[in-house]
């Protein structure tokens, strides 16, 4: 842990000294597999507290505090029955209020969908984002279209399932780390030094 902490935290700053944002992932606590099965199996951990704390997150703990990385990807897993994606505990209280991240947070491909396909702890795909919005999660990172996102939101949001206070959240993480990239100021890339 002490390793890999080391290591990433090197990562975040050389990253984040070029003017970009380092993301750490996947956080927290992934692909601890039972039997040293992947696939479905790596979405529930079988890791105690202790272990936990002292080896998954303690990583992540440096990235955040010292490292000061502005973005994270939530894993697919749960921890203790709760898909971290989903979690308030996780995305919010942990990361937010006690690691003191202030950047966005994206989730890994399907990791709203897991909530309900395979935590089955929502029961369908409005629900998943009902849990990852209120959770903590800014951006839906995935191969699929927005829309399967955005349309069961919009709906959330008119319900008042989801208080736009939490979408004015989520929105200002995002731009906030805009902002301290300076992408308000120099919007545009030099695509020479893209390539290098």
């Amino acid at each position: 842990p002490f390793l890999v902490a080391e290591l990433g935290l090197e990562m975040i700053r050389g990253i984040q000294s070029q003017g970009a944002a380092s993301a750490v992932k996947h956080y927290t606590i992934y692909s601890q597999n039972k039997g040293a099965r992947e696939g479905p199996a790596r979405v529930d951990p079988q890791v105690a507290p202790r272990e936990a704390e002292d080896v998954h997150v303690y990583p992540f703990k440096r990235a955040f505090l010292e490292g000061k990385a502005m973005g994270a990807m939530s894993s697919y897993n749960d921890y203790d029955g709760v898909p971290v994606t989903g979690s308030h505990y996780w995305l919010t209280e942990r990361l937010r209020h006690e690691f003191g991240f202030t950047g966005y947070v994206v989730s890994d491909s399907d990791a709203v969908e897991f909530i309900f396909n395979k935590h089955r702890v929502a029961a369908d795909m409005k629900g998943a984002v009902r849990e990852a919005a209120m959770a903590g999660m800014n951006v839906r990172c995935t191969f699929w279209p927005p829309d399967q996102y955005i349309l069961p939101l919009r709906e959330l949001v008119k319900e008042g399932t989801v208080p736009m206070q939490q979408i004015d959240h989520l929105v200002r993480d995002v731009l906030r780390t805009k902002f301290r990239l300076g992408l308000f100021d120099r919007p545009y890339v030099e695509p020479e030094r893209a390539d290098k």
